[in-house]
């Protein structure tokens, strides 16, 4: 400028070039010498504008349109800064009129188009959209905006097909290149997702949000290593990335690195006090860890923060189970229901825990598992994509559904039957959802002629697996349990489908054909609170295998204390205030005897002194109960019950795994038979080892029954001694007869279905 006349055209070069402070300053030469050129007012305000300086903005055009009020580029100018300032009815006012005045301006329209956005109104701003596209066909980023509005609705394929075309008009556009690999994650298809990612990663290996985007898949599809590395990556080069953090910290958790992971939810709830999910996810680290009041206040602070979250009260609710509060737990089921009455999962842990109140009766639990299917189950026809040959005698292929595969009470049960079948009746395979493969996985993957690791696949990914790997039967291990694929059977996976083991009750779902039982844990009639048909076993539901290294029965240790020791080991959830009046009477009545409790729930203190006031409220001294938190190993485990003489078990919701841990190590089990299948497990265990004494009918009977075996110490004594061999040589651990019995079973129902019934009677 050097004292020169600035023009308005060197002006605008500055302008375009990007040197805007001295564009503006060419400007302010220009309106000094002429406060009336049209040009050098709006450009003014463009400059403010892009500058964030809205209110100027507006003020500058305002003055340029004074002077040309029927200028279209004025007035989409304009509106572009009400929008900024949101003031939508200005803006919208302004485009409307650059449109009257200009009914082909496109930019007029975008702009509309991205206001109906921003309002949320989403056909008006699909149909702004679709315009500019018909007049302007290579214009990508209407593509762009056309395909955030049909992924926000659902419309995955037409948001595929619009950010598709947004790149082949402009290959260079990195945030439709990211859009459109998430868009191909929420259709289901993660390796064209992941692929998608890798390409931009390279592209762009600054773009930071897609090097995220990519880890995040990683994570959702259980490849928890490679997220791991992926997060750290994005940490490195954004310390501050507090989602990254908190990904980060879901990993480690996914692989029970325990540490490292509360190390990155507490540095995103750092960097983002407010970031609710991290509180959340903190919580449910702490919960693993046992520190449950700690994980409570977490929870409670995420719905604080983020009242229509339904997840963090879900998890509050797991608490309150935990805590053996189950009335309480399933008010706090519904709560997060109210919010998120879509969510399966949270409905399936409300099912699991409507089994621990002992106040619900048979009749209510069965009423909301048919609302579980009514809500979340698609209703489907017989799939015709079956495939498989309906030859009666060949061998049959049988699955293995379940997230358990890993050291787990459901693995007890499943290896000797895997171990024992007859490989010229059956081919077994295992679809395997474990989150944490373990020692327990290696082993169990030996037993099995194929071996699908189903982890981070979507239920449609595993529904065509197990069709094309045409599996005859399978056997769902979870029902309304953790990492259930419950969607899967309801879709039909295979000709006939079971449910053994892993859940106490009827899934709710009439695409599974049965579920294993026998006539003590579901006596004749019980048919009638399961959608499923009851198929019994004579050898009872469970088949158990000991631990490898189990250690010898221990003495009595009355014997030499003077004193019945009375113990439980089961999950504090089962233990509600029922359960602790009947025992504080047991106490009562044998003054000199002792409680003896391991459960992880104990390592909370706040948890752990509740139980004791609880205690204290039916008058029994605190110190006469012995609380343990958790031990390293089994075998110290085990070691445990050396402590204990009898064993007494919870109600409505009896033990199964801890009960034949129990009578292994020679402790015998004082059990209440229950109005359900959960509350005869214990029941089912003691008819089949030959202890049906053990088994009271009511309350006072329970209360009889410990007290007599107290009345002579030598002979439990002897009891002790004899109860291991008794149980080996009972049905229970009678591995070979129990997989001869179900391959029977199995090819029964797959002879009826091959001659066109679908149920075995």
């Amino acid at each position: 400028m050097d004292g020169q006349p600035v023009t308005i055209q060197a002006a605008v070069a500055l302008h375009q070039a990007g040197a805007w402070d001295r564009a503006a300053q060419a400007y302010e030469q220009i309106l000094t010498a002429d406060p009336q050129n049209v040009d050098a007012l709006h450009l003014t305000g463009v400059i403010a504008h892009q500058r964030g300086e809205y209110e100027d903005a507006i003020r500058w055009i305002q003055r340029a349109l004074q002077l040309r009020p029927r200028n279209a580029t004025f007035h989409n100018n304009l509106g572009n800064a009400f929008q900024a300032v949101g003031r939508y009815d200005a803006a919208e006012q302004h485009f409307q009129t650059a449109l009257e005045i200009s009914p082909q301006s496109v930019d007029a329209r975008f702009n509309l188009g991205a206001l109906r956005q921003e309002q949320g109104q989403w056909n008006a701003a699909l149909a702004e959209f679709a315009a500019v596209v018909r007049q302007q066909p290579g214009m990508a980023k209407a593509y762009h905006r056309l395909g955030m509005i049909f992924k926000r609705q659902g419309q995955l394929a037409e948001a595929e097909r619009c950010l598709s075309e947004a790149l082949v008009h402009d290959p260079d556009f990195d945030e439709a290149a990211l859009l459109l690999a998430k868009t191909h994650c929420a259709a289901g298809r993660t390796d064209e997702a992941l692929e998608q990612f890798e390409r931009l990663c390279a592209k762009s290996p600054q773009q930071i949000d897609a090097h995220f985007e990519l880890a995040a898949t990683l994570l959702d599809c259980g490849r928890y290593d490679e997220a791991i590395v992926q997060l750290s990556n994005v940490i490195q080069r954004a310390p501050e990335h507090a989602r990254a953090h908190h990904h980060l910290g879901v990993a480690h958790l996914r692989r029970l690195h325990l540490t490292e992971a509360e190390v990155c939810f507490r540095e995103a709830v750092r960097l983002r006090p407010d970031f609710a999910m991290a509180h959340n996810s903190l919580g449910s680290l702490l919960r693993e860890r046992g520190e449950l009041s700690a994980a409570a206040d977490c929870f409670s602070e995420s719905f604080r923060l983020l009242p229509q979250a339904a997840e963090p009260r879900a998890n509050l609710a797991g608490i309150l189970q935990l805590q053996g509060r189950p009335t309480e737990a399933i008010a706090a089921y519904r709560s997060a229901l109210q919010i998120d009455d879509s969510s399966a999962r949270i409905h399936s842990n409300l099912l699991m825990t409507l089994h621990y109140d002992p106040e619900l009766s048979a009749e209510e639990i069965f009423e909301e598992h048919q609302r579980w299917s009514r809500r979340h189950v698609v209703p489907t026809a017989a799939a015709p994509r079956l495939k498989n040959n309906p030859l009666q005698s060949r061998p049959l292929r049988i699955g293995y559904l379940s997230a358990d595969f890993r050291a787990h009470s459901v693995a007890s049960f499943i290896e000797p039957l895997l171990k024992a079948h007859d490989r010229r009746a059956v081919h077994v395979s295992c679809y395997s959802d474990v989150t944490a493969p373990d020692d327990v996985t290696v082993r169990l993957k030996t037993h099995a002629d194929t071996w699908r690791d189903v982890q981070g696949k979507t239920d449609q990914e595993v529904l065509k697996m197990i069709i094309d790997d045409e599996i005859d039967i399978l056997v769902d291990l979870a029902g309304h349990t953790g990492g259930n694929r419950l969607q899967v059977l309801a879709q039909r996976a295979a000709p006939v489908q079971i449910t053994h083991l892993g859940y106490g009750g009827t899934t709710g779902i009439p695409a599974i054909d049965y579920r294993l039982t026998d006539v003590v844990a579901d006596p004749p009639g019980e048919s009638r609170r399961h959608v499923e048909e009851l198929a019994y076993l004579r050898s009872g539901i469970f088949c158990y295998a000991p631990p490898l290294n189990a250690p010898p029965v221990a003495p009595a240790p009355c014997l030499e204390n003077g004193y019945v020791t009375f113990g439980s080991f089961n999950n504090l959830a089962k233990i509600n205030s029922s359960v602790v009046k009947l025992w504080a009477a047991i106490l009562h009545d044998m003054p000199t005897s002792r409680l003896f409790m391991k459960s992880h729930s104990f390592l909370d203190a706040a948890t752990r002194e509740d139980f004791l006031r609880m205690f204290s409220q039916h008058g029994i001294n605190p110190a006469r109960l012995d609380l343990l938190g958790q031990v390293a190993t089994l075998r110290e485990h085990l070691e445990l019950y050396g402590r204990i003489d009898i064993a007494l078990d919870s109600f409505p919701y009896t033990g199964a795994t801890t009960t034949c841990e129990s009578l292994w190590m020679g402790v015998p089990v004082v059990t209440l038979r229950g109005h359900q299948y959960v509350g005869r497990l214990s029941a089912s265990l003691l008819t089949q080892i030959g202890c049906p004494e053990l088994i009271a009918e009511t309350p006072q009977a329970y209360q009889e029954i410990a007290c007599t075996l107290t009345e002579n110490l030598p002979r439990l004594g002897n009891v002790r001694t004899q109860l291991r061999e008794q149980m080996a040589q009972s049905p229970v651990c009678d591995a070979a007869n129990a997989a001869r019995e179900m391959e029977t079973l199995y090819r029964d129902m797959w002879q009826r279905w091959c001659r066109g019934n679908r149920k075995a009677g």
